[in-house]
């Protein structure tokens, strides 16, 4: 994982998730710190997508990867401040950079989502109450300000509604809510200023299991949770173990938590939450920077997504699996290795495929799709 970005990283997740002592539930519990060998992992697909650089529009940073039928939007909000649009083929179709105070603009973007039942792309900025509709190919169509106190940290479109998470420390309002047919049918997890004052980076906590259930992650709470929208039920699903020494309260009372989680071995935070049929995908964070984890299902094991692409590609640099497809394969983001090379040598396939590419400079991401088997 590059480090250009871990300062913010760190300030936005420090006070998260090495919290409260874990429950002891060993069918349902994640290992953060202690993972299982990648030998009985296998890459069942793979694919490697070079997104088309353009010289007016250049993406400098890779924080979430929307993939609909046919059309792969790259959010760049920490340095760009941008949406990149591409088709299938990598081929550049436009980008969104609209910043100002007028229709259709904004100051600082928070977040982008895709409704697959208007077939719109929205984007919600930092600085407004608004959704901002486009097009498939970027192009404005139209905006809605809304009163209710939201600040949307993610949102998934129903047919008949909305299911989103709230940034309960800026407005002191529910973590989760769902609306449907314009009423709110739920409401969840009061705010709790233990568990939500603290400024963390939400970045795709909520997982689509199929249309009636989604798995979702909040604030301090080391729990992966189920969430039920035809009975608005909410259960734990996964209980995290981080392997910290210390619990959330101990943590706290350091003169210093900042300097104590640089200077001490600390998992921290759960964002980027995917999934597909038998696996989880997730990211955490330690003083190294971000570290990808891969759970399995059905064997509970958890692997290290870093430890897979150095055993079955080779040294390259992991941005984090930061989208998934509609055939519910992980997107994960490629960077060069330390040395500034591409390195897929111990994949034959994909060095060939990544030859055809011509010319890739050091500074470029390039997009692996994939899918994963387990040995039995």
């Amino acid at each position: 994982m590059t480090m250009k970005n871990l300062p913010f990283i760190i300030l936005t997740l420090v006070l998260i998730s090495c919290g409260h002592k874990q429950k002891s539930n060993t069918n349902n519990t994640i290992s953060i710190r202690d993972t299982s060998l990648t030998d009985d992992l296998e890459l069942k697909t793979i694919q490697l997508l070079k997104l088309q650089p353009n010289t007016f529009a250049q993406i400098s940073s890779i924080d979430k990867v929307v993939f609909t039928t046919d059309r792969i939007f790259i959010l760049d909000k920490t340095i760009g401040n941008a949406i990149f649009i591409f088709d299938f083929e990598g081929s550049f179709v436009n980008y969104i950079y609209r910043v100002g105070e007028g229709p259709g603009e904004y100051g600082e973007i928070e977040n982008v989502f895709w409704n697959s039942f208007t077939n719109e792309l929205i984007l919600i900025p930092m600085d407004y109450k608004k959704k901002i509709f486009f097009d498939r190919n970027g192009n404005f169509l139209n905006e809605e300000f809304y009163t209710q106190e939201i600040v949307y940290a993610d949102l998934v479109f129903l047919e008949n509604g909305e299911l989103f998470v709230n940034y309960s420390s800026l407005n002191a309002e529910s973590n989760v809510a769902l609306y449907q047919d314009g009423l709110q049918k739920m409401a969840a997890f009061p705010f709790d200023p233990l568990m939500d004052d603290n400024p963390l980076n939400y970045r795709s906590i909520i997982s689509k299991v199929d249309d009636s259930n989604y798995l979702l992650t909040l604030g301090l709470r080391d729990t992966l949770y189920s969430l039920n929208i035809e009975d608005y039920q909410i259960h734990p699903k996964y209980f995290l173990d981080f392997g910290n020494e210390l619990s959330f309260e101990d943590f706290n009372t350091q003169p210093n938590p900042l300097k104590y989680f640089m200077e001490n071995d600390i998992y921290v935070g759960v964002m980027d939450l995917f999934q597909t049929k038998d696996f989880v995908s997730f990211t955490t964070l330690n003083f190294e920077g971000l570290h990808g984890r891969i759970y399995s299902k059905s064997a509970g094991k958890s692997y290290s997504t870093q430890e897979l692409i150095e055993q079955k590609l080779g040294q390259l640099g992991f941005e984090g699996v930061l989208g998934i497809t509609v055939k519910n394969e992980f997107v994960a983001v490629l960077s060069s290795g330390e040395s500034g090379k591409w390195d897929f040598s111990l994949n034959p396939s994909l060095e060939k495929q990544f030859a055809d590419f011509g010319q890739v400079d050091k500074e470029e991401l390039i997009l692996m799709i994939f899918d994963l088997e387990e040995d039995k």
